[in-house]
């Protein structure tokens, strides 16, 4: 297999980022192989550190965006901080950063100045609304995103409040979509010698995970009502069914083979000569009845059996999981799990991600605490003397904190 972990080996990234989105796409290209230098507010840092739950002092959203980074201490309200920020981006290759739109012009930081001054230099910004209209400089969290796009309305049983997905998977899916964007750019930079600035939004990503549902709407008038986990809201023979024993198990049945297959199995010849049944897209006009069909079928037998006859027919399920019996499944989790360090090798649970490398070094699994990186970075980034670093210093570059370690 080819080794991506050295993709961007070379290339400097520098971070102005909170939370997820922005902070998971400084992630990404951390685990190609970049050297990520995140900058932080001094006193606080990244809002993430301060997120629950928490472990050896940083919470666990900060752990999960942060190994492999280096932190360095800027006040970004200082002319002082704010000029080291701009010697460091002028040495960079990317820029990212998820603050609203008007705050980098507003700070100095002004994306196409950057650019000016940085011509190959390519500039990412991750944002919530987009960066036109009412509600371009608003600020936002996945859960409001969720909300505003339809994907809190269309989870959950029907009849139901409205329910968030449990994972941050707007945030996540912008900062996928915001690396792709990010090495597409490099490489056209790299081909014109042209960097400049692009823009993902939070609000795109979520749009484009409910496109199906959009879609539907359009074409037929037809809302997605709150259908999940029952019948499954992608249509037909999707959906989660409680068996005998009070399990769940999930299945999803694609085309008229594989139900042609599970009925047979399970003796339920009066199903397939059923006409609401007859054919995937008449279970989808039919799905509520499907339901009730299929869930008194479920209810007939408990999970372990049902395990084995839908292996032997080929059909997609899983049983529905909680995190302990995940953990549990070595199968499933034992490739993911691992451990960040720090300097003085606390070890911190980890959750790999799909772009580590087997090989991932000791460095690239650190989990910096606040500004520790910042001397080593100045000196050996900026090549700035111990005496320019201390009149930075004085001058507020890195807050009120406690005295750098010179």
């Amino acid at each position: 297999m080819i080794d991506v972990g050295k993709a961007l080996a070379g290339r400097t990234v520098v971070e102005i980022c909170n939370y997820v989105s922005g902070p998971m796409v400084g992630r990404n290209l951390a685990a190609l192989g970049a050297n990520v230098l995140k900058i932080e507010r001094p006193g606080t840092g990244d809002d993430g550190r301060h997120s629950f739950p928490a472990f050896d002092g940083d919470g666990l959203f900060f752990t999960e965006t942060a190994y492999g980074k280096k932190s360095v201490v800027l006040d970004l309200k200082s002319e002082a901080g704010i000029a080291t920020a701009v010697d460091m981006i002028d040495k960079a290759d990317i820029l990212i950063e998820n603050m609203r739109p008007s705050v980098m012009t507003r700070i100095g930081l002004d994306p196409a100045m950057l650019v000016s001054r940085n011509p190959k230099l390519v500039v990412a910004s991750v944002n919530a609304f987009g960066t036109t209209g009412a509600r371009a400089d608003d600020p936002a969290y996945d859960p409001v995103i969720q909300a505003a796009t339809g994907i809190m309305y269309t989870t959950g049983f029907k009849g139901d409040p409205p329910k968030r997905i449990g994972a941050s998977i707007v945030d996540k899916t912008a900062a996928l979509w915001a690396t792709i964007e990010v090495l597409g750019a490099v490489l056209e930079a790299d081909r014109t010698g042209a960097g400049g600035h692009i823009s993902v939004s939070l609000l795109a990503s979520a749009v484009h995970l409910m496109g199906a549902d959009v879609l539907r709407f359009l074409a037929t008038g037809e809302d997605s009502a709150p259908s999940q986990p029952r019948a499954g809201g992608a249509g037909a023979s999707h959906g989660a069914y409680r068996t005998a024993d009070a399990r769940w198990i999930q299945v999803a049945i694609g085309n008229d083979r594989m139900f042609d297959r599970l009925c047979r199995a399970v003796g339920r010849l009066d199903i397939l000569e059923d006409p609401r049944f007859a054919t995937h897209l008449l279970r989808g006009e039919n799905r509520y009845d499907e339901q009730e069909v299929m869930e008194q079928v479920f209810a007939e037998r408990d999970s372990a059996e049902w395990v084995k006859i839908l292996q032997e027919v080929r059909i997609p399920y899983a049983l529905v999981n909680r995190i302990p019996e995940f953990i549990a499944d070595s199968e499933l989790s034992a490739p993911f799990m691992g451990a960040a360090t720090r300097t003085d090798g606390t070890e911190i649970p980890l959750v790999r991600g799909p772009l580590d490398s087997e090989s991932t070094s000791a460095e690239s699994r650190r989990v910096p605490r606040l500004g520790e990186d910042t001397v080593a970075v100045l000196r050996s980034y900026l090549n700035l003397s111990d005496d320019v670093i201390e009149d930075l210093a004085a001058r507020g570059a890195f807050g009120a904190g406690p005295e750098l370690d010179l």
